[in-house]
């Protein structure tokens, strides 16, 4: 932030009043936002294939970001693009692989937090201006949202907020019954509609204040998901009784 450039200096018409500029204040708010990204992609890997799936799809949308704009797409870009794709074919679950043979650790997932907030905010600022900053917020909602719903839960309960437990959006996946090569695949698709929203309502004229004042609304919706997740894992269910579950119903007769 100091020394390379990466500074979360204008935020835009956040709030549709005027331009929000931390000034001074960039460089404290930068570090916190590296910080906060850097544990939300840790925190989040907990489910094979998932904090390189959704770094994935937000790399994707970066890169289409700069094509949209007339920029040429950053190398750096390309090398994480296809060092997570080869990664996720041996870290994904999927029909040709039920196991995975090799695995991102702590540090992995970390780098890719520390990695993806230097072109968040590089991509976001002068001189480039690639994508408004509020884009980049829906880019990377699902580990920001994630996180921030399992501290507060946590710190409601009284406990300390990096303490584990079974809060994240893909425990209540798996508590509906989803296997973790089902679960991955869904949250990725989630995470690649919200990033398509911000990256093509604004395209479409939809004011920034707008796309604020949603994303907040999404945000406090998610934060509810981690204090009181039983009925969207009673939904869940449904959905993978429904579309997901292999097993034939009994006849009569079984029954």
């Amino acid at each position: 932030i100091v020394l390379g450039g990466a500074n979360l200096v204008n935020m835009g018409n956040l709030f549709g009043y005027h331009v929000s500029d931390f000034g001074v204040f960039a460089p404290i708010f930068s570090i916190c936002c590296v910080v906060y990204l850097i544990n939300a992609m840790n925190m989040i890997d907990g489910i094979d294939g998932l904090s390189g799936g959704l770094s994935l799809v937000a790399t994707g949308f970066l890169m289409l970001g700069c094509t949209l704009s007339g920029m040429a797409i950053p190398e750096g870009l390309y090398l994480l693009a296809g060092g997570l794709f080869a990664f996720l074919c041996f870290n994904m679950r999927s029909p040709f692989r039920k196991k995975a043979s090799v695995f991102i650790g702590d540090a992995g997932s970390m780098t890719l937090g520390l990695v993806l907030a230097w072109y968040a905010m590089t991509l976001s600022q002068a001189p480039y201006n690639v994508l408004a900053p509020i884009s980049i917020a829906w880019i990377l909602a699902v580990p920001i949202w994630d996180a921030f719903g399992l501290f507060s839960a946590r710190i409601r309960k009284g406990r300390h907020p990096f303490e584990a437990d079974r809060r994240h959006l893909h425990h209540h996946f798996l508590e509906a019954g989803f296997a973790a090569g089902q679960a991955t695949p869904i949250i990725m698709a989630y995470a690649a509609v919200l990033s398509a929203v911000g990256i093509f309502l604004p395209k479409f004229g939809v004011p920034t204040w707008v796309l604020t004042y949603l994303w907040m609304v999404m945000w406090l919706l998610h934060a509810q998901l981690s204090f009181k997740p039983n009925s969207f894992i009673r939904f869940l269910r449904r959905i993978h009784a429904r579309w997901f579950s292999t097993e034939q119903p009994l006849n009569r007769a079984e029954q």
